[in-house]
């Protein structure tokens, strides 16, 4: 029996869901899983390449975990987003997202194969189970009863007793409102985003049956859940490859009848517009209450350059509608500010499109050029001191237009 150490605490929640699967494949087939490397045969990191701040992490973690005796097997998206400096500093085993059934290569003797499993729908926990808030947050979860005697207590009484305060829970007892229940519903992206080397991870587009999608929905139900979340690489494009379309698939998730929501955790715009007038009377049904729309730019020539929908005016008029639909829905975008050859004005475009549209939260990404991808080719490039200087200005105008900001070094999140 092999011990394995599994760690995806720097990935996107696609790629932890990637690792939960991952680890049931490992404990069907008998091996365990344990909670430090320094007790491990193997370790398996998730990595990811979305950004250059991404990449830069994930490397550091590869450093990392190579320090220990363990084999190390490297999962996750950076093997094909960063393929030339990846293939220069690691010569081991290396399984790129788009290919995880290779598992069975890597694990010849296991009887249970990695495709037969079911997707995740919680994501992998990478932190020490040893501590206690985790053992409690585990032994809460593993099993039913216990986990829907918490959420009725959670949403029940605590919610009568204490109304609109309940989100002071979410402080120091965040470690047991861990109720999110993941439905993925389609792999691989159809975009050609001129920017993102992650497509070159996660494959061509393929979408799950919407009979499954409901099923996983009505599961997740029964156990006791009521918040949900969409994700995908390419959520909009779902059912392009079986006959279906986005407004079948959230039409199906939205006319249960229970008491729920979902979160849609990212969209390209140019699906929402094109189904915008179906879309209107899904969403009035109050079941999806938070969308993502990264815009990317708020300048039509740099949206072009990138490959995005370019319709400016048509995004804002999109985010009004949805508002006026459903008031109540929270509406969060990503922005990447430095593409190549954004000018000052192009720069403050986006800013003014932040404010125009209202959005209620948010991502700015500082632009990092992937290899292989059109942007690598577009210049000038905007020089890294001058793409910081616009990350201060970022966060002085929202800042003065009432946005809260937190910033990191090479990113800023405001809400």
């Amino acid at each position: 029996m092999k011990k394995i150490f599994i760690y995806s605490k720097n990935v996107c929640e696609r790629r932890k869901l990637d690792a939960q699967k991952i680890a049931e494949y490992v404990s069907k087939n008998g091996d365990e899983i344990v909670t430090h490397p320094n007790h491990a045969d193997i370790i398996i990191l998730s990595t990811c390449g979305a950004t250059g701040e991404c990449s830069d992490i994930s490397f550091q973690d590869i450093h990392h975990f190579s320090q220990y005796p363990a084999e190390l097997i490297i999962t996750g998206c950076l093997p094909a987003t960063d393929k030339k400096e990846f293939d220069q500093v690691f010569l081991g085993t290396s399984i790129v997202t788009k290919e995880l059934d290779a598992f069975d290569t890597v694990f010849p003797k296991y009887a249970v194969e990695f495709h037969s499993l079911d997707d995740a729908n919680r994501p992998w926990d990478s932190e020490n189970k040893k501590a206690v808030i985790p053992r409690i947050r585990t032994l809460v979860y593993t099993f039913d009863f216990t986990k829907n005697l918490y959420l009725f207590f959670i949403t029940k009484i605590l919610g009568k007793l204490l109304g609109n305060n309940l989100l002071l829970l979410e402080g120091d007892f965040s470690f047991l409102q861990n109720e999110y229940y993941y439905i993925t519903t389609s792999w691989g992206c159809s975009q050609n985003c001129s920017y993102c080397g992650t497509r070159f991870a996660v494959g061509s587009f393929h979408s799950k049956p919407l009979e499954t999608c409901v099923k996983e929905l009505q599961t997740g139900l029964k156990k006791g859940f009521t918040k949900f979340v969409i994700e995908g690489d390419d959520i909009g494009g779902y059912g392009k490859d079986i006959g279906k379309t986005l407004v079948d698939l959230l039409d199906e998730l939205t006319k249960i009848k229970a008491k729920y929501s979902i979160t849609i955790t990212a969209i390209n715009p140019v699906w929402l517009i094109k189904n915008s007038k179906k879309l209107m009377k899904i969403f009035s049904r109050g079941k999806i209450t938070c969308l993502n729309i990264p815009f990317q730019s708020g300048n039509q020539r740099i949206l072009r350059l990138m490959n995005r929908y370019a319709q400016v005016e048509q995004m804002i008029q999109l985010i009004k509608d949805i508002k006026h639909a459903c008031p109540d829905m929270k509406i969060g975008t990503h922005c990447i500010i430095g593409f190549p050859s954004e000018t000052l004005d192009e720069f403050q475009d986006t800013l003014e499109f932040i404010i125009k549209a209202n959005f209620d939260m948010g991502l700015v990404n500082l632009m990092s050029v992937k290899d292989g991808t059109e942007a690598e080719h577009l210049t000038p490039k905007i020089p890294f001191e001058e793409i910081m200087r616009r990350k201060q200005l970022t966060q002085r105008f929202l800042k003065k237009n009432g946005y809260k900001v937190f910033s990191t070094e090479k990113k800023v999140i405001f809400g």
